[in-house]
């Protein structure tokens, strides 16, 4: 159990030798109980250790070989849990950090969007009033050319009107009928102005 990175074939669990060995250098046991914490046990290294406590009766242990026991049930224990509980808990939860990163990309995209449409409707909105502006503008223009074309062409008329009366009036009365040409013009050309 301790000997993580080695195959449950290649393990020596005789307390002869390799239990020996192990106690006979108590820093490097330490060494290598707290390296066990961050190993990565097979189910095969998992059932071997839980095999090997079956086969030894706690009672007839001494008091060090029993606290050993107890840490090797403890770690089997834990590392079972890990396997069963812990880990995918954590892939759950690095697959959900990875979904909430990516919706928060796509979040940011779509402010982005809606900042970039809210500025072309601010732009849309400008443009709008200032053809407002200037379709009121043209249209004021127009009613101004249509009232002077209208009065132009009541001028015109009134002319015609006036050049007929002059041409059928006689040669004796030319200073009263120019004397009215002259009035009717300029009250229409006053008109104009």
């Amino acid at each position: 159990m301790v000997r993580w990175n080695i195959e449950p074939r290649d393990l020596d669990v005789s307390w002869r030798t390799g239990g020996s060995r192990l106690a006979a250098t108590p820093d490097e046991l330490l060494a290598l109980l707290g390296e066990s914490t961050t190993a990565e046990y097979s189910e095969s290294q998992l059932d071997l250790a839980e095999q090997q406590l079956e086969r030894t009766e706690e009672a007839t242990l001494k008091e060090a070989l029993q606290n050993l026991r107890e840490w090797v049930v403890l770690t089997v224990e834990y590392y079972r849990f890990k396997k069963s509980t812990f880990d995918p808990a954590t892939a759950e939860y690095t697959k959900t950090q990875k979904s909430l990163s990516t919706l928060r990309e796509q979040a940011a995209g779509v402010k982005s969007d809606i900042e970039m449409l809210g500025e072309r409707v601010e732009s849309l909105k400008l443009a709008y009033e200032k053809s407002v502006r200037v379709k009121n503008d043209q249209q004021t223009q127009v009613e101004t050319i249509e009232k002077r074309l209208t009065i132009a062409l009541n001028f015109l008329a009134a002319l015609r009107v006036s050049f007929l009366l002059f041409q059928s009036a006689s040669l004796g009365s030319h200073g009263s009928i120019l004397h009215g040409l002259t009035t009717c013009a300029l009250r229409w050309w006053d008109r104009l102005g």
